[in-house]
């Protein structure tokens, strides 16, 4: 069997168990965004979930990937992986759902959303503890992603959840809620959502201080 029948295959089994992990993610972001909020999806992927949101509550989605292959009609971009394609402050809020550790360096991707943020980050993350865990991370991550699109990049930058925290905490955010998940029953290691706030700047523009 080829790697793209095998791959269909895989695909066609699992789809149950992938809708209703659609679903469970849709509901838990939306209950964290605000009507009138625009999301930018960083490592979006099929985009299915931004899809359900938008169909929960009015916001404004956009989805940006390294990979083109998004199965929906909200704005796409693709971009290098490196620099968001995006001006300073463009989205309310930034979205990384079990995108980092998919990324060679996650501390600059951080970086770039929270340039193109105005106020907060949603951060949906495998957090591993001990070997054992980590290594059946690595098992999870192999089979939910070689086996549904090729050339997804696993370089396995699994972190603890404190150390996510210190990634956020040395871009000057605010780590505001974490919350446990467990997105699936397959999902064999701890998952946690973490919401990080910018932090407001101790000087207003100087155009907004009055004489």
């Amino acid at each position: 069997m080829s790697k793209a029948m095998l791959r269909a295959t895989f695909r066609s089994i699992l789809q149950p168990l992938v809708s209703s992990r659609t679903a469970r993610l849709a509901r838990l972001l939306a209950a964290e965004l605000s009507p009138g909020d625009h999301v930018l999806d960083v490592g979006c992927g099929d985009l299915l979930v931004g899809q359900q949101i938008t169909h929960l509550l009015k916001v404004q989605w956009t989805g940006v990937d390294i990979l083109e292959y998004h199965r929906t009609g909200l704005p796409f971009h693709r971009y290098d992986g490196r620099t968001l394609p995006f001006p300073p402050n463009h989205f309310s809020t930034v979205l990384l759902s079990f995108v980092l550790h998919h990324c060679e360096d996650p501390d600059a991707i951080l970086r770039e959303c929270v340039r193109v943020s105005s106020s907060r980050l949603l951060m949906v993350e495998d957090i591993p503890e001990g070997r054992m865990e980590i290594a059946l991370a690595k098992v999870h991550d192999y089979l939910a992603n070689n086996l549904t699109q090729e050339g997804i990049p696993r370089p396995y930058r699994f972190k603890s959840l404190a150390g996510w925290q210190s990634s956020l905490a040395s871009l000057d955010l605010d780590v505001v809620r974490i919350r446990p998940l467990h997105t699936h029953p397959l999902a064999f290691v701890k998952q946690s959502l973490l919401v990080a706030a910018k932090k407001a700047s101790p000087n207003p523009p100087a155009s907004t201080v009055l004489p």
